[in-house]
């Protein structure tokens, strides 16, 4: 009576051991299932952080080519007229010739020509 009395205690014991394990089984689980679903989420965060920002330099980078662009843009302008300023004062006195005007579009043309080639 005293050995089957051991025996069930023995089994008690070894199905609450039993029992234990598993809780903390599934809690191993349960543990690893948020931690990889904390992984997920945060690697998505970030993904989006740095989307967001990319498109905030894209923005940045745009904004400093249309810039650098209008500054080009205006230097050859200025450049252009500079030279049409210069073009005009040449020809606006000698205007009243028209014989003075051939000669002087002639000789540039000759000057272009050979600086430049043909």
């Amino acid at each position: 009576m005293q050995e089957e009395s051991s025996i069930r205690q023995e089994q008690a014991r070894r199905a609450t051991e039993e029992q234990i394990q598993a809780q903390r089984r599934q809690t191993e689980r349960e543990k690893a299932e948020i931690e990889r679903e904390t992984i997920r989420v945060r690697a998505m965060a970030e993904a989006e952080g740095r989307a967001h920002e990319a498109k905030l330099a894209e923005d940045v980078n745009r904004r400093m080519l249309v810039d650098r662009a209008n500054a080009e843009r205006e230097k050859w302008v200025a450049a252009i007229n500079t030279t049409f300023e210069h073009i005009g004062g040449t020809f606006l006195p000698d205007s009243q010739n028209s014989k003075a005007c051939i000669d002087s579009l002639i000789s540039s043309n000759c000057h272009y020509i050979c600086v430049y080639g043909f």
